[in-house]
């Protein structure tokens, strides 16, 4: 705690050694005239305050953990003021003395330590807790220079997951500029309707990436009235969130002028795939998992480079001419009654695809053939006739980068 961080100016200091910070020079300082001056730890208000002040990129992480090693000069003046002492390992904060977890003997005393260690391992969820609060505090009421807010492990800690609060968004929009150009809002379930208007009020119009996996608290109605709005969106991924449907996915097709890049992997609340048809600058697409079926192979842009389809149970018929012109196709673990043959008989055509993704599937070889601009694949659980089929297909593959699956 009795150590100075560094005779560097901060800005110096935090490029070097803070990796999870992407630090620009739009507040270059001078380093003569910081040349003397010291951080002292048990100063860090004024060093948040340095922070929040000078960098203006960089990208905030929740991971206990993460937290520590990366703000640990944020975590040494949090845990000074809980009176918790900053273990060096960086992996846990540890109350009090040294605990050896693996010195836990047999019997009563074995048993008097287990509980100790579970009273002491309770008492440091809570620090742990209060630390990324105040933390957290510290960041969305701080965010004039943020261009990334991105919240982790929301998804298997419930305690960090309620966190994430309507007011603490609002606070974010609030205290955030322009700069803010990208939300990673995975799994925080306990957001309401408010804290979407805010998003989309105060930083939609500068938005260029979007992410909220898993999210419970999205549905079509908030898509139409905040999502859609945002007209420089280029990311949006609303994978396994199982109340976004065809209505919302119509509006953001239509209000989303500028989307490249399209997760709704694991949304089974979508019919059919028609809102397709309205995207007009669309690279990629992700709807592996999902009800797509033969029928909306139609729909797909001709602006797409990107596709993965993978495990589309219904998916029975592949009309190649629709999905020629790609640069990357996954169509592994679909459906076993796949067909590529359309129904008219007509010639296959050659396909642009660079990479290809074909596990589990037994059109392989011929999809092979028809791409000769492959340049990646992966294929697995290929079954073959005779070991001359086999060795002459593995000849043909030789100058691709090839993964195999087993």
């Amino acid at each position: 705690m009795g150590q100075y961080l560094s005779h560097k100016p901060l800005y110096s200091f935090l490029y070097r050694y803070n990796s999870v910070f992407e630090t620009t020079s739009h507040h270059p300082l001078d380093s003569d005239k910081y040349q003397h001056s010291y951080i002292y730890p048990l100063f860090l208000s004024d060093v948040l305050f340095e922070i929040f002040s000078h960098l203006d990129n960089y990208t905030v992480y929740f991971r206990c953990a993460n937290v520590c090693k990366t703000w640990r000069y944020c975590a040494w003046y949090l845990l000074n003021d809980f009176k918790f002492r900053y273990d060096e390992n960086l992996e846990f904060l540890i109350s009090g003395k040294d605990v050896d977890l693996q010195q836990s003997t047999p019997g009563p005393k074995g048993q008097k330590n287990m509980y100790s260690q579970i009273v002491r391992s309770n008492k440091l969820y809570e620090a742990r807790n209060q630390m990324l609060e105040k933390l957290l505090d510290h960041v969305v009421c701080n965010a004039k220079y943020l261009k990334k807010f991105q919240v982790l492990d929301a998804q298997q800690h419930d305690a960090f997951n309620k966190m994430i609060t309507n007011a603490r968004i609002e606070h974010l929009t609030n205290s955030c500029s322009d700069l803010l150009d990208t939300i990673d809002l995975t799994a925080c379930n306990y957001l309401k309707e408010n804290a979407f208007l805010n998003i989309s009020k105060k930083c939609g119009p500068n938005l260029v990436y979007l992410k909220l996996r898993y999210s419970t608290s999205i549905h079509d109605v908030l898509c139409e009235r905040y999502i859609s709005k945002m007209k420089k969106l280029k990311y949006l991924n609303l994978s396994k969130c199982p109340y976004v449907g065809l209505y919302g996915l119509l509006h953001i097709s239509t209000g989303c002028t500028s989307l490249e890049a399209l997760d709704v992997s694991g949304c089974l609340a979508i019919p059919n795939f028609s809102f397709l048809n309205n995207f007009s600058n669309l690279k990629e697409l992700y709807i592996q998992d999902t009800l797509f079926s033969s029928n909306d192979v139609q729909y797909i842009p001709s602006t797409l480079e990107k596709l993965n389809i993978r495990r589309s149970d219904n998916l029975k018929q592949l009309d190649l001419s629709k999905i020629a012109h790609l640069k990357e196709i996954d169509i592994s673990y679909c459906s076993p009654l796949l067909n590529i043959n359309d129904d008219n008989n007509i010639q296959i055509v050659t396909t642009k695809w660079e990479k290809l993704s074909a596990v589990s599937n037994e059109w392989t070889e011929k999809l092979v053939s028809i791409s000769p601009n492959l340049k990646e694949l992966e294929i697995g659980f290929l079954k073959f006739e005779t070991k001359e089929q086999e060795l002459r297909f593995f000849n043909s593959i030789e100058h691709i980068q090839t993964k195999v699956v087993q």
